[in-house]
C-alpha cells in the first residue's frame, strides 16, 4: 500500500524536482517497486532493483526524510523536555545530549514546560504522536512522572538532574544533599555560625535535597537550624532577592548566605551591595551549579560544580542503550565538588581580628 508521502518531491542535480512516481516511470517499474528498493525490501527482483538504483543515481534522487517519517508515523529523533530554557544549567545538559544524539544520527526536538505539569503532559502526548525514538526529561518535579509514562507509552525515557518517581525511568543525577553540605561546611570552617539559606522549589528534588544538605551540615556541627535564617521557595531570581532583603533586615543578620543556584546568588549580591555591604568582607556568599554566572559574578562565586554537560552526555548514552535494548539500565549519580573563588571569607569579626593583629 502506497502513502501520499511517497509523492514527496526532492531536488535533483539540475535543479528540477522529481517525485517517486517520476523515478518509477524512468525505471519502467511500479511506485511500489521503487518504495521497496528504497526501504531495502527483499521482495524485489535483482533486475528491477538494479534498474531502480541506476535511475536514482542518474537523477540524484533522495527520499524526503520527513515524508518517510510521517508515512511510518515514526521519526529518528529524541525529545528533550526542559523546565526553563533560560536556565544556563539546563541548556548545558541539552548541549551534552545533542552532542551524543547527532553522532548517532538522531535529530533533537526541544520542549519548554515552564515548570508546569500540564505542559509536560502535552509534550508527552506530542512525542507519542510523532513516535520519537526516545525522550529525556530534564529537572522539574516528580509529580507528573507516572502520568507522563502513560502518555509516552513504551517510548524509552531517561530523567536528568533528579530521580524519577518510584524509579519508573532510569536517571542521571547528582547528590544535591552532598553538594549543599560541601558548601555550608566550607562556610563553617571559615568560622561562620550565622548562615542563612535561600530555599529553592521545595517540590523539586534539587530544592528539597539542597535544603536538607544545609540543615544536615549545621547539625553535624552541633547547631540547630534557625527558621529565621531560611526564606524563599522558588528558583526565580526575584525570590532570592526578596529572601536576601529579609535576612539583612534581621536584628542579627547572617554573616554568610547559601543560595541554591548561581543566578539567585547574583541577585542576592546586588541586594547586599545596595545596602552598602561588601562581599565577602561583610557577607560571604556561596552558591550551587558553577555555571558561567559564577565566573562572571562580582566577585566570582564560590559554587558547587554540577557536571551538567557530562550529565547530558551520560543520559543520552543511557537512552541509546534503552533504544537498542542492550540490557538493564541503572541510575547514575555523578560526583560534585566545591570550586572556591572570591565570594567567601571568614566572618567580619575574624577579619577585624586579623587586621588588628598585624
Amino acid at each position: 500500500m502506497m502513502n501520499d508521502t511517497d509523492d514527496a518531491q526532492v531536488e535533483v542535480r539540475d535543479g528540477r524536482r522529481l517525485s517517486i512516481r517520476d523515478v518509477a516511470r524512468l525505471a519502467g517499474v511500479s511506485r511500489g517497486t521503487v518504495s521497496r528498493v528504497l526501504n531495502d525490501h527483499p521482495d524485489v527482483s535483482p533486475t528491477s532493483r538494479e534498474r531502480v538504483k541506476s535511475v536514482i543515481a542518474q537523477v540524484g534522487y533522495r527520499p524526503n526524510p520527513v515524508g518517510r517519517a510521517l508515512s511510518k508515523r515514526s521519526i529518528e529523533a529524541i525529545g528533550i523536555l526542559i523546565p526553563d530554557m533560560a536556565h544556563a544549567l539546563f541548556m548545558l545538559m541539552a548541549e551534552g545530549i545533542e552532542s551524543v544524539a547527532s553522532r548517532h544520527g538522531y535529530a533533537v526536538m526541544i520542549g519548554n514546560s515552564y515548570r508546569q505539569a500540564a505542559k509536560e503532559l502535552m509534550f508527552g502526548d506530542l512525542m507519542s504522536q510523532f513516535a520519537v525514538s526516545g525522550v529525556l526529561m530534564i529537572g522539574a518535579g516528580k509529580q507528573s512522572d507516572r502520568e507522563f509514562s502513560q502518555r509516552v507509552c513504551s517510548i524509552p525515557t531517561v530523567v536528568v538532574g533528579r530521580k524519577a518517581a518510584g524509579g519508573i525511568f532510569p536517571s542521571v543525577t547528582i547528590d544535591h544533599c552532598v553538594g549543599a553540605k560541601l558548601a555550608v561546611e566550607h562556610l563553617l570552617k571559615l568560622g561562620h555560625r550565622r548562615i542563612a539559606s535561600v530555599l529553592g522549589d521545595p517540590q523539586s528534588e534539587a530544592g528539597s535535597e539542597r535544603q536538607r544538605g544545609y540543615q544536615e551540615a549545621l547539625r553535624n556541627w552541633g547547631m540547630t537550624p534557625d527558621p529565621a535564617l531560611t526564606a524563599g521557595g522558588d528558583f526565580e531570581p526575584a525570590d532570592g532577592m526578596a529572601a536576601t532583603r529579609h535576612f539583612l533586615d534581621l536584628s542579627e543578620p547572617p554573616t554568610a548566605i547559601f543560595y541554591p543556584t548561581d543566578e539567585l546568588a547574583v541577585g542576592g549580591i546586588r541586594i547586599i551591595k545596595d545596602r552598602g555591604l561588601r562581599v565577602p568582607e561583610d557577607v560571604s556568599v556561596v552558591s550551587f551549579n558553577d555555571t558561567l554566572f559564577a565566573e562572571m559574578a562580582d566577585p566570582p562565586l564560590t559554587s558547587v560544580h554540577t557536571p551538567a554537560r557530562e550529565m547530558g552526555v551520560m543520559a543520552m548514552q543511557l537512552l541509546i542503550d534503552l533504544i537498542e535494548r542492550r540490557g538493564p539500565v541503572r541510575d547514575v549519580v555523578l560526583g560534585v565538588d566545591l570550586v572556591i573563588r572570591r565570594s567567601t571569607a571568614p566572618p567580619p569579626e575574624k577579619n577585624e581580628a586579623r587586621a588588628n593583629s598585624r
